[in-house]
């Protein structure tokens, strides 16, 4: 085998590595914030929308999943 070929896999390893590591981080955090949405969703259901709303703001800017917090927050359960 090449020296090339060990640089490639020794870096492939490295890569692995790191992209495990930010889904230990990140996956959590992200089930936290997917778990407050499905609990706000029901308050709104229910018609809860002041507890809906702290749950809601509870999910941080840069979250993946503020922009349908924010839509949620102000469509308030609002059903056609």
């Amino acid at each position: 085998m090449t020296k090339n070929f060990y640089a490639y896999l020794i870096f492939l390893q490295l890569l692995v590595a790191k992209l495990y590591n930010f889904a230990q981080a990140y996956i959590p955090i992200f089930l936290k914030n997917y778990d407050k949405l499905l609990e706000a969703y029901k308050l709104l259901e229910q018609n809860k929308i002041e507890e809906a709303n702290v749950l809601l703001s509870q999910i941080k800017e840069n979250s993946s999943l503020n922009q349908i917090a924010k839509n949620l927050k102000h469509y308030q359960g609002i059903t056609q």
